[in-house]
């Protein structure tokens, strides 16, 4: 997914699907921590660096849209539920 962001980012449409596959994989694997959560903070900082000039707010939008409804999914006072929700807070 990183690698689409530096190779192709004009490609947004495929960042989000991408993106949002990613997020849902690591929720299948049961949690938000450790690697996965490194991975997390990984996807999230090269799409708030692709959006440095605000050129896809749309789609952070959407993106964010996106893993909250994955977060949702998470039993609530689950740790990797906060994990989730807080992808994309500040961006």
């Amino acid at each position: 997914m990183t690698g689409l962001v530096d190779m192709k980012p004009e490609e947004s449409d495929r960042i989000r699907a991408a993106t949002l596959s990613v997020i849902g994989e690591i929720k299948s694997q049961g949690a938000f921590y450790q690697r996965n959560k490194a991975r997390l903070g990984q996807i999230e900082a090269a799409l708030i660096n692709w959006n440095a000039d605000d050129d896809y707010q749309d789609s952070i939008d959407y993106i964010r849209d996106g893993v909250r409804k994955i977060c949702a999914s998470i039993p609530a006072g689950v740790a990797s539920r906060a994990t989730c929700e807080e992808f994309l807070e500040t961006a």
